[in-house]
């Protein structure tokens, strides 16, 4: 179910409403079904959700999807999740080397 949430998020066809509802939808469902998901969607979820958020350009989706990492986060690590705070310093430094994000304004 979990995983469904973060296709239709990610999925650049569908309008930005079903991606948005698809987000806000993922970070609830992760608060309430979060120990009861398998442990093999567990592991896809944390790997997707890093992968993929910094692509998202939908800025409410990508909020969504980051308060989910958060919430997965606070349920996983450290004991779970070593590797969340090594993956997200080397995805903020390709980001860094890259000249991406943003800034804006």
């Amino acid at each position: 179910y979990l995983s469904c949430l973060l296709q239709v998020a990610l999925e650049a066809e569908s309008g930005g409403g079903a991606r948005e509802l698809a987000g806000i939808t993922l970070k609830h469902g992760i608060s309430k079904l979060w120990r009861d998901t398998s442990a093999e969607e567990k592991v896809h979820l944390r790997s997707q959700l890093l992968d993929q958020v910094g692509g998202v350009v939908a800025d409410g989706v990508a909020v969504h999807l980051s308060l989910g990492i958060g919430r997965i986060a606070r349920y996983d690590f450290p004991e779970e999740w070593q590797e969340l705070f090594p993956l997200l310093l080397q995805k903020l430094g390709a980001q860094g080397s890259s000249g991406g994000g943003g800034g804006g304004g």
